[in-house]
């Protein structure tokens, strides 16, 4: 060995044998001694800062891995492998300096290029880059593999859809393909299509954990509240720090259940082999339980820390909720949507949307299956078109190919509501029985509720559209949202003073919305739909041009999946549950209460 000490390729070796056998410390010893030999040698370096990643030194790693990027020089394969763990050190911007410092040709550099522009958000690039890369490349199933998940990423389910499955022809599936190809069906909320590919993945012998999650995942969309308690319970022997097993146990559990969940939970979890995202969910899940009980300091001491957890999530991936950024979109798109422009004329052969928007938790699924009982009404759900058209349409403004919305004829506003109502048909057409081309309903639902950041835009799209906007006490929004683990694009969830300007900005832009075409847009009060139905109701379907039945006071009657928070809620007819739940709370509560008023949400004490 002793030899060995000033042979910088053999400490290199013995370095590379150490990481391979899991001693990045170890490997570290001989890497530090190899690097003092040849502090240049880029191979080294990278080695090195695997090494770092993996005992938890993430600055440490990116320092290392940037030092080696200097010095690999056109190696294409080191410079990919050293970008590959970039991003996974969250360095985007570093990995496309270095992607765009000389030609990556490869196929490998290409999809890592799709990639990182994804992982900035920019999904139709990394979409566009790999539809290219699949024209030259049609036999590659990787290539169509990660299509697949970009296009997912952008919410293009049905092309998401459409390269799985012809990644599924390229390659011989196993139990696990079919598992995936099901847990994008469900993405897209195609059950029936979901649950197939999982019947498939369970003749092949597929009894796993992805199985089980997925599995009652799906129980609980369809109501099936025992085979879901049953299946999370399996995954959780299998696995007991699941979180959304967890999720899953607790929120489907019999009453007589929850003390011996609090004390599993409790008692047996691992916390450190559990990944910060499921330690926020298994919080979450056990501040559920501790509420329903009534032990309501505990449930919010456990609302707190995953709320806290989620927040850390947010900073590693340096995508904290940025209330001046928020703020100058806000005020952009008033000061650019002052009035309602030149308007398109309605597109002929589709429905009249009818736009149901707000806060989340602000009733938006409530609206929706009540109008959905009306023969002439069918839900199109929480359909994410209309953002991401707005987002495009701010992209080539920016880039000079578009003019602002001032400038815009009513030609380019019938192209852009054409292109609406083709995706929305394409997403709904995966989901529905029937082709809604051959039976199209005279109106179509779309209860997204950031959309309170577009109407701007629907006003001038769709000449007929109307939009509901849902009001509720701001006390009850926001607690409610707190108390769940809100997906991407929701960084206001998590911390008090977020949520109360995340609500100023909703409120701030529908007042706008409402003073700007009140003949187009309707203010409903949660408070009095649920308090007086019939007559609020009738004052809804009145506003949509539609004909009232007492079947919109009976949609708890009919089974339909709900893909929101709201899914147990609405199988109930409608109460006054929901009004004034913060109270329960309150004691907890007055950090949010001076974060609404500071933002003069809150006028009432």
């Amino acid at each position: 060995m002793q030899k060995n000490q000033n042979d910088a390729d053999a400490l290199y070796g013995l370095g590379t044998v150490s990481l391979q056998e899991n001693d990045p410390t170890g490997a570290l010893r001989w890497l530090n001694r190899a690097s003092r030999l040849q502090p240049q040698a880029a191979d080294i370096a990278f080695i090195r800062a695997r090494c770092l990643k993996k005992i938890g030194e993430a600055d440490k790693a990116i320092k290392e891995a940037r030092r080696s990027l200097k010095y690999c020089g056109t190696d294409e394969p080191l410079s990919r492998a050293i970008c590959q763990l970039l991003l996974g050190l969250n360095q985007p911007k570093t990995v496309l300096k270095q992607l765009a410092r000389f030609p990556h040709t490869e196929i490998e550099s290409i999809i890592l290029k799709a990639q990182t522009r994804g992982s900035v958000g920019a999904w139709d690039e990394s979409v566009s880059l790999l539809r290219s890369l699949f024209r030259d490349h049609q036999d590659e199933p990787k290539i169509v593999q990660e299509l697949s998940v970009a296009a997912g990423k952008l919410r293009d389910y049905p092309l998401a859809i459409d390269s799985f499955k012809a990644y599924m022809k390229l390659i011989e599936p196993v139990a696990r393909d079919y598992i995936r190809f099901a847990d994008l069906y469900l993405l897209a909320r195609d059950v029936g299509n979901s649950q197939k590919q999982l019947d498939i993945a369970e003749q092949l012998g597929e009894r796993g954990l992805e199985y089980l999650v997925l599995r009652s995942r799906l129980a609980r969309l369809s109501g099936d509240y025992s085979l879901a308690r049953m299946a999370s319970e399996a995954a959780l022997k299998i696995r007991p720090n699941q979180g959304q097993a967890w999720s899953i146990r607790i929120e489907t559990a019999r009453q007589g259940e929850l003390p011996g969940l609090i004390a599993r939970i409790n008692g047996d979890l691992d916390a450190k082999n559990t990944s910060t995202y499921f330690r926020s969910l298994i919080q979450y899940a056990l501040a559920d339980a501790h509420s329903k009980l009534g032990q309501l300091e505990v449930a919010f001491s456990a609302y707190a820390l995953a709320n806290d957890l989620q927040w850390k999530i947010l900073e590693a991936r340096n995508s904290q909720y940025d209330s001046v950024k928020r703020e100058s979109q806000a005020n952009s798109t008033i000061r650019h949507y002052s009035k309602v422009f030149q308007q398109s004329r309605v597109v002929p052969g589709y429905s009249t949307p009818l736009f149901i928007l707000g806060m989340p938790r602000s009733g938006t699924t409530l609206v929706e299956r009540m109008l959905s009982q009306l023969d002439d009404v069918v839900a199109g759900g929480e359909n994410e078109t209309l953002s991401f058209l707005s987002t495009q349409y701010q992209l080539e403004v920016n880039s000079r190919r578009k003019p602002l919305p001032e400038s815009m004829d009513a030609s380019q506003w019938e192209a852009l509501a054409t292109r609406y109502h083709e995706q929305t048909i394409r997403t709904l057409e995966t989901t529905l029985a029937e082709p809604l081309s051959e039976s199209m309903p005279k109106f179509l639902t779309d209860k997204m509720p950031q959309n309170f950041n577009h109407v701007g835009m629907i006003l001038s799209m769709f000449p007929t559209a109307k939009i509901i906007q849902m009001r509720r006490d701001p006390r009850d929004v926001c607690l409610s949202i707190y108390r769940r683990s809100f997906p991407d694009g929701h960084s206001y969830a998590c911390n008090f003073d977020a949520l109360a300007h995340a609500y100023k900005l909703s409120t701030q832009l529908m007042d706008h919305w409402a003073q700007l075409a009140p003949e187009r847009v309707l203010d409903v009060h949660y408070e009095k739909l649920v308090t007086d139905p019939l007559r609020e109701g009738k004052k809804i379907t009145q506003f949509c041009d539609l004909d009232w039945s007492d079947r919109c006071l009976e949609f708890h009657k009919s089974i339909a999946s709900s893909f929101t928070f709201s899914e147990m809620q609405v199988r109930k007819a409608i109460n006054t549950e929901g009004i004034g739940r913060w109270k329960v709370f309150e004691a907890y509560l007055q950090p949010l209460f001076t974060a609404l008023r500071q933002q003069d949400c809150l006028t009432i004490d």
